[in-house]
Order: C-alpha cells, then sequence, then structure tokens
C-alpha cells in the first residue's frame, strides 16, 4: 500500500431586507435578558448555517429561528450586522434589534460569526448612485463603526449591550470580489484590490483595539477567487485577516462533477488550501447551497451530505455554513420552508451533525480498482518537455519511504504561454477514462496541472486536474466523464467524443493566468506519485473518519448506482441512511458487505469488532523501500483477528487485502 493521501460550495450573496415594521417592532420586542451567556461551548463545531436573522426574519420570529437552528444541530449563525440599520446617521445607533438576536443565539448556544457590512448611505463614496451602500465607504467611519461594534459584543462588561452577549468572529465585508458588492468611484488610485486592502486594515486594527482576542475573517471571496485577495495583501503589505473565508457557489451541480466556471468542489477547496497555506490561515467556507427551484429537494439533502463529508476530508478546512436555513425572497436554499417546516435537508444535516461532530479524518479508499499508470518504484519512463522558454527536471525521489517523482519547473516571466508537458504514453482502453493521482505541491498560486488524453482519431482531450496544489499529499481526480472535462479538445476527427481506444498523454504545468500579473514568474518543485485510471461512470467514494475510538465510514456515488463488495474493517457493522434510519449490515467471513448497493445518497457505515480483538485499522504502515505494503487479515478466516503490515513482493496466499 502506498502512503495514504488526505483527498482532498456558493451563493453571491443577496439581501433581502423586510420592510420597517422590523425596525419599529424590534423596539417593543428587544430582550431584557439579564444573564450573560457563554456563546462558544460548540465553538470547534464545523456546521453553521447562513440565518442573517435581523435582516430576514421578523421579530416575532427569532425565537422560532434560533430553536430550529439548535434542533438541526448547527453550532454557528453567520450573521449579516448592518451598519446603515445599526447607524442611519451619523454617531446616531440604534442597536436594539441586533442585541436581541446575539442575546437569542447565545441562549441557544449558538455561536455568531458576524458578518459587517456594507456601507452606511450616510458615508458611502458612491452617494446618490445606484446600490450606494456597496460603494466603498469613508475609512474613517468605517473604522469606527467597526470597533463600536466589536466592543459592544465583547463581553467585557464595558459599553456591551445589555447581558453582555458575545460575538468574538468577524468577516469584514462579503464577496468583495465582485462588482455587484463592492465598488469604488473616482477613487485615486482607481484600483479596487488596493482600496478593500485598506477597509480591511482600518477594520482589522480597529476591531482588535477594541478586541484584542477578537478573530478577523477576509471578506468571503466568491468562487474561491483566491488570486484577488492575495492582490489585496501584496498591495496593503500585510495579511489584515486570521481566517481565510470563501464562498463556494455549486447552484446546478453536484459537489464531484467538473463544469467549466465552477470546477468541482474539491479542485476549489485545494486551491484555497493552496492560498490558505501560503500565508498560515484556516478556512471558512462561508456559503455554500443548492436552491430547491433548481435542484430537488432530494438532490440538495444529498448534496449537502456529501459537501461535509468532502469537506472534512481537506486540511484546515473548519467550517461550513450552509447557504441557507431558511427560504426567502432570494431562493429556494433553505434547509427549511418560510413556514419552518423541514425539508429532507434539514433532517439530513440533523444526522450528519450528530454523526461526524468531532471526527478526525483518517483516509480515501478506492471502491473500484484502478490500472496503473505508474507509482515510480521501478525504472523512469517519462519525457520531459520544455515550451516558450520553460525549463525543468525531473528525478525519482524518496517521499515518506515510497518513490514519487519529483519536478522541479520554471515558466519565465517574459512568456505568458511557457509550460511543462511531462510524457508517457500508456494504453487506457474503452470508455471515458478516470485519471487519478497523488500531488505534493508547494503552495504556489500561479501553477495549474492539466491531463492530456488521445482518442483513436488522434483527437487531443485536456482536462482540469488541480490549481495551486498545495504542501500536503492530495488525490486528484480528473473525470472524463464530465462533459466539462471534455470540453477543451482539438484535433482528430474534432467531435469531442472520446473514441476508442484512447490512451495516456501527458501531465501538463503551466501558468494560471494572473489578469493582474500575467508575466509573473512561476518556479518551484511539485511531487507526483501514484497514477492510475479507471473506469468508474458513477465515481465511487469511501471515506474513513474516526471518532471516539469508532471508525465511521461514508459511502456514495456521483451520479446513479454501482452494487460493490465492500470492505469492512470489523465482524459486523451497523448501517446510517443520511436521515440516520439504522440497519444491522452483514460482514462475510472474509470482511466483506457484499453486494452493497452505492447509490448518489450518503450512506454510513460504524464496523463492530468483538472485544477480545486487537484490530487497529489506523496504525501507522511501516515502510520497506524493497516492498509492497498490505494489510494482511490474516486471521480473521480462523476467528483469530490477527491484522498487520506485511511487506512482500508477491500478494500472500489465502489474505484478504486492504490497501
Amino acid at each position: 500500500m502506498k502512503k495514504k493521501i488526505i483527498l482532498l460550495l456558493m451563493l453571491c450573496f443577496v439581501v433581502n431586507p423586510l420592510n420597517s415594521l422590523i425596525l419599529s417592532l424590534d423596539k417593543v420586542q428587544a430582550s431584557s435578558d439579564q444573564a450573560s451567556i457563554a456563546s462558544d461551548n460548540n465553538e470547534n463545531s464545523p456546521f453553521g448555517v447562513n440565518g442573517h436573522v435581523f435582516r430576514r426574519y421578523y421579530p416575532q420570529e427569532r425565537d422560532t429561528a434560533f430553536s430550529k437552528m439548535a434542533e438541526v444541530g448547527a453550532k454557528w449563525e453567520r450573521e449579516e450586522f448592518t451598519w446603515d440599520f445599526i447607524e442611519p446617521t451619523q454617531d446616531q445607533y440604534d442597536w436594539s434589534g441586533y442585541d436581541d438576536v446575539v442575546l437569542k443565539a447565545n441562549a441557544n448556544h449558538i455561536n455568531i460569526s458576524g458578518l459587517i457590512a456594507y456601507s452606511a448611505i450616510w458615508a458611502s463614496t458612491g452617494k446618490g448612485l445606484s446600490d450606494e451602500d456597496k460603494y466603498l465607504p469613508n475609512l474613517d467611519a468605517w473604522a469606527d463603526f467597526v470597533g463600536k461594534l466589536v466592543e459592544r459584543y465583547d463581553g467585557d462588561g464595558i459599553n456591551d449591550a445589555l447581558g453582555s452577549p458575545v460575538v468574538q468572529y468577524w468577516e469584514l465585508w462579503n464577496e468583495p470580489n465582485l462588482n455587484r458588492f463592492l465598488k469604488i468611484n473616482n477613487m485615486v488610485p482607481d484600483d479596487k484590490e488596493f482600496w478593500y486592502g485598506q477597509l480591511l486594515k482600518r477594520g482589522y486594527q480597529a476591531a482588535k483595539q477594541a478586541n484584542p482576542d477578537s478573530v478577523i475573517l477576509s471578506g468571503a471571496v466568491s468562487g474561491a477567487d483566491v488570486y484577488f485577495l492575495n492582490r489585496v495583501i501584496e498591495k496593503t503589505g500585510g495579511c489584515y485577516f486570521d481566517i481565510f473565508a470563501t464562498n463556494i457557489l455549486r447552484n446546478l451541480s453536484a459537489p464531484e462533477e467538473f463544469m467549466i466556471g465552477y470546477d468541482t468542489l474539491q479542485y476549489q477547496l485545494g486551491q484555497s488550501i493552496g492560498f490558505a497555506k501560503k500565508y498560515n490561515k484556516k478556512i471558512w467556507v462561508t456559503e455554500a447551497g443548492w436552491p430547491t427551484d433548481v435542484v430537488s429537494e432530494e438532490d440538495q439533502a444529498d448534496y449537502i451530505a456529501r459537501l461535509y463529508s468532502i469537506s472534512l476530508s481537506f486540511p484546515d478546512i473548519e467550517k461550513i455554513f450552509v447557504y441557507t436555513f431558511r427560504d426567502d425572497s432570494s431562493g429556494d436554499w433553505g434547509m427549511v420552508r418560510n413556514d419552518f417546516s423541514e425539508k429532507p435537508s434539514f433532517f439530513t444535516y440533523k444526522f450528519l451533525s450528530e454523526k461526524l461532530q468531532g471526527t478526525t479524518f483518517r483516509n480515501q479508499d478506492d471502491v473500484i480498482g484502478s490500472t496503473t499508470i505508474d507509482n515510480f518504484e521501478g525504472s523512469l519512463s517519462w519525457n520531459l518537455w520544455n515550451f516558450s522558454g520553460a525549463t525543468s527536471s525531473f528525478e525519482k525521489k524518496d517521499f515518506g519511504g515510497n518513490k514519487a517523482l519529483k519536478v522541479n519547473y520554471n515558466l519565465p516571466y517574459d512568456n505568458t504561454s511557457a509550460y511543462i508537458s511531462l510524457n508517457k504514453n500508456a494504453y487506457l482502453g474503452g470508455g471515458n477514462p478516470v485519471i487519478k493521482f497523488k500531488i505534493y505541491g508547494d503552495n504556489n498560486l500561479n501553477v495549474c496541472i492539466r491531463i492530456i488524453i488521445k482518442d483513436s482519431t488522434g483527437e487531443i482531450f485536456q482536462g482540469y486536474a488541480v490549481r495551486s496544489p498545495y504542501s500536503g499529499w492530495q488525490k486528484v481526480i480528473v473525470n472524463f466523464n464530465d462533459s466539462g472535462q471534455r470540453a477543451v479538445h482539438w484535433g482528430g476527427n474534432g467531435d469531442g467524443v472520446i473514441d476508442q481506444p484512447a490512451s495516456f498523454e501527458s501531465i501538463v504545468i503551466d501558468k494560471e493566468k494572473d489578469k493582474e500579473n500575467p508575466n509573473v514568474e512561476v518556479k518551484g518543485s511539485i511531487y507526483f506519485d501514484d497514477i492510475a485510471y479507471c473506469y468508474d461512470n458513477n465515481l465511487l467514494f469511501k471515506n474513513h473518519y474516526l471518532k471516539d475510538g469508532q471508525e465511521i465510514i461514508t459511502l456514495w456515488s456521483k451520479s446513479g448506482s454501482s452494487t460493490k463488495n465492500i470492505f469492512v474493517n470489523g465482524d459486523s457493522a451497523e448501517g446510517f441512511s443520511k436521515i440516520g434510519a439504522s440497519a444491522a449490515q452483514t460482514i462475510s467471513s472474509n470482511g466483506f458487505l457484499n453486494n452493497f448497493n452505492i447509490n448518489e445518497s450518503v450512506y454510513f457505515l460504524e464496523p463492530n469488532v468483538s472485544s477480545s480483538s486487537s484490530l487497529s485499522y489506523f496504525i501507522n504502515p511501516k515502510t520497506n523501500p524493497f516492498g509492497y505494503s498490505f494489510w494482511w487479515d490474516y486471521g480473521i478466516p480462523n476467528n483469530t483477528i490477527y491484522r498487520d503490515w506485511f511487506f512482500t513482493q508477491v500478494v500472500p496466499n489465502n489474505s484478504y487485502l486492504y490497501s
């Protein structure tokens, strides 16, 4: 067995103010609770929702809203603190509505992530223009407001809201990379990245001065646009946030589906991690969801289950906020309808929060066997070609006790078309292939990896693999069943169909075209390993987690269903549907769950091990450069329950392998 690899969603935020009745009712219904209630007893939970309770609920609905959020298992609520509602006139404040919201959240043991947006009209640099609240505000006024807001909810008993409710996490603006949400007007320089950097810096400094323990999120960028925020940092001369926030929109597509402009969820998360690791930050996905006027309610539930199962398999993804908790005029994105009746996704989220809360991701298995193109344990049989001034070298290196291919690359300043092609011809057979490999990057935001295959007519297909590969092993899937992965093609008969048989041709290391810096130099080192292919029309997934000593397995397919024999680490297993319906599962004597139907709904398995067993599924494999490693269930057929790592050149007879 090779080293274990951690495998590697968004809505443009729409403000939906209720009418002025809310503001008048707030003065009547503001909470008079006196007790200070701690807000962070669930602080480490990854389960959040977008609520925006002040803006999108009537005051008399707030108790129900937070009660339902607590019922579903949400430990975090993203709440927009609208400057223009709190300070509609300079130095005149109305805190009553937000005081009530924060108290009610705290009372339900729900932490708030406060989104500070947008400009007060009186402070806007675009007064009189359309969407005047979306224009850059006067920065002195902005800093003053941020400081007062953070102070009011810091819980120190000084200038606090009644009862000293606490909000410690603050996000500065929403989707500043989109002109829809941040505009500049007659500013010098005429540079939005520069001015958002100033807004971020002034807000960060004001928040930290008011509460040194406050935690600042960058304004969530739409679509994992790490390039925008990277330019902001460069132009500001500093990194003025503690957590990188991103909104990852899927809208129509399943999490695993590649679509031009959307990529896959794994692709976007991996790119975000590359950026976050560069600046030593963690990641919060602050919006992710699917509207049920576009996908079915059952699909929404399935996609949310897969959203969490995928996201929690990545390093540094700390929280995921589903968009949104309740349907409203921005669309049917909610897990409950406008009348608070539950959709299937409500019950799925509730079970997810119970089952995956507190887990540690361990690894992902291939459900369908793959054919190796190269695992770099033998002699090298690749050619390295450089184009348009690129230079490179490669060598086989030991990496964690296994062999991997190290490629040193340099794509120069002065040629935007420079790229490197790592070539090896390999027969792929019939069907649309799924190419898999493992990559260890260097957090270079300007690197893009593509896969080239060729069909029998000579037509070339270019699939997108990964942007900004991060410094950690990442499992990458390029699924040529997705039409988006077949969209770039040339030559041959030009019909866009992969005529059989097809062949693997190359891995391309290319520049990610940075619109701001098209001539940036791109250089560094990347490792590749375990390049393989399979034919998997449904693309099956099997993730392993550990919680309080109990293994939890999640199984699902990207689309359709398949019947497979699934290896399970135990004598028996309890199975659970996405809403928690349980059923005992029979495990065969050789450790397999036979003829199991895997479909688009995530299924959960909890293996049971006899008390006399010394099974330890998560033992780290020993390393041996002269042999292959196998997880050998030698004793299971004889009921001796013995398990260990073995290293051989030949698979042992009568053994049951897990690799």
